[in-house]
């Protein structure tokens, strides 16, 4: 069919209109294109500019933080070089309050010397003065009768009164004798003011013990044998201890000191205050009650040997009663030399001198830093031997080789085993005689042959201490120990 001219003309303008149209979209599309384009572009380069930022702070804060970490190791560098500073700074003012108190003791020492002195010069002094007049009096004649006689001189006397074994007979001849020390039974004079002040509270407290009187079957201390070793704690358990025992028991290691070398009476010290047992921020502290509650009691006494770090030397020592010696002088002294530091600390419920907060604790009472002590008397009034035997007999059982010599004990291995011999319970040494055909290594005339008495069972048995306390009471009324 034939299109008519009209009509394509109009569908010619009608297709260019719409390519117009289309092309100005296309172009209004291109433009918003070019927009987003150069948008896009600018927020990469603001992100970009945004991570630079970021790693530029994130470095930033990261030298903070290491910077910070520097400091805060160099404070506590210098923490702990302050705190090494006080402890030596607290060990100084230790040492200088030690050092101080010290140095106070031997100033009254020296104002006590120098006093003693200006009494000595002052009498001199006096001698002195009245030395003339004594020149210028007119000697008495001599009797004639004396001077006609003729001397008699014994040229041996003086070589034998100068020999060693009359040293002290010459000490006579040439000193005045002293004058004998009164002894007071209730309160001991006053000690020479040339001692310490320690020495002279000791010497009071010495004097009142040893005025006291001993009891008749007390045992000798060179005569005692331990009851405990390493089972001492076992032994002093308050559940252990018999309940039908008439009395309790007192231990004090390192807090008592004998009167005398005889070892009958003792002296305890204890400390005069102690942390309270409920602690108050207002009194923290208390009077200590451990031992002024045992005043007038009497109890079963047990101490270690001359060598506190053995355990097998744990002694019984007898009956003692407890007394106050605050007559004798008041308390609060310094801690005497000769007891230990830990047992007073550990009585206040203190550590120990390591603990710098109980030390700091305790300069509250005591500014000087030492521990003030109360002594108290241990008067020896009897001896349980019912209770010795128990526990020797227990010690003995628990140890077999407690009871034998050590020449015996040398014996016994040379022989190839134990023999029958040793300590009983009692205190006696027994020997049933030796094995047939052992020679004897300790027998002196054979020069380690046999003994025709039949060797070990010749030997006279050990009495016993039951035995021995009359005749050493006896011994000691003969020569004058009583």
């Amino acid at each position: 069919m034939p299109v008519e001219p009209a009509d394509f003309h109009k569908t010619t303008e009608h297709l260019q209109r719409c390519l117009q149209e289309k092309d100005s979209n296309y172009r209004a599309l291109q433009t918003t294109y070019d927009e987003e384009q150069r948008e896009a572009r600018r927020l990469v380069a603001e992100i970009a500019a945004q991570k630079k930022e970021t790693q530029r702070v994130k470095e930033q804060a990261e030298g903070l933080l290491r910077d910070a970490a520097a400091e805060l190791e160099d404070v506590r560098r210098e923490r702990d070089e302050a705190q090494r500073a006080q402890t030596e700074v607290q060990a100084a003012l230790f040492a200088s309050q030690g050092d101080a108190k010290a140095a106070e003791t031997a100033l009254c020492d020296l104002l006590a010397e120098h006093v003693a002195l200006q009494q000595q010069y002052q009498t001199l002094q006096a001698q002195l003065a009245a030395a003339p007049e004594k020149v210028k009096a007119k000697p008495e004649p001599i009797s004639p009768k004396i001077d006609s006689r003729p001397p008699r001189f014994d040229g041996k006397a003086p070589l034998r009164i100068q020999s060693p074994e009359h040293s002290n007979f010459q000490s006579r001849l040439v000193l005045p004798p002293s004058p004998r020390p009164t002894v007071s039974p209730t309160i001991p004079p006053a000690p020479p003011s040339h001692l310490s002040r320690e020495a002279r509270e000791r010497r009071l407290y010495v004097d009142f013990m040893q005025a006291l009187p001993s009891p008749s079957t007390h045992l000798p201390w060179d005569e005692n044998k331990p009851v405990g070793g390493e089972n001492t704690m076992k032994l002093l358990d308050p559940k252990n201890w018999s309940p039908s025992h008439p009395r309790q028991f007192l231990y004090l290691p390192k807090r008592t000191v004998w009167c005398t070398p005889e070892r009958i009476h003792a002296l305890a010290f204890g400390p005069t205050h102690a942390v309270s047992e409920k602690p108050d921020s207002r009194n923290p502290w208390e009077r200590s009650s451990t031992m002024t509650r045992r005043i007038g009691k009497d109890y079963d006494l047990f101490m270690i040997g001359e060598d506190g770090s053995d355990p097998d030397r744990f002694y019984y020592v007898g009956i003692y009663r407890v007394l106050s010696l605050r007559d004798v002088h008041e308390p609060g002294s310094v801690i005497p030399t000769d007891v230990s530091l830990n047992a007073i600390l550990r009585g206040m419920r203190l550590k120990g001198p390591q603990s710098t907060s109980d030390h700091l604790r305790l300069t509250d009472i005591f500014p000087d830093g030492l521990p003030r002590t109360e002594c108290f008397g241990l008067q020896c009034v009897g001896f349980d031997w019912t209770l010795w035997r128990e526990l020797r007999a227990q010690y003995v059982a628990d140890h077999p080789t407690a009871g034998i010599a050590p020449a015996y004990a040398a014996r016994d291995a040379a022989l190839g085993g134990k023999q029958k011999h040793g300590w009983t319970a009692e205190g006696l040494w027994r020997d049933k005689g030796q094995v047939a055909g052992n020679a004897n290594p300790y027998d002196a005339r054979g020069g380690g042959g046999g003994r025709s008495d039949g060797g070990w069972a010749g030997m006279k048995r050990k009495l016993s201490v039951e035995e021995m306390a009359p005749r050493g009471e006896e011994e000691r009324k003969r020569r004058g120990r009583w």
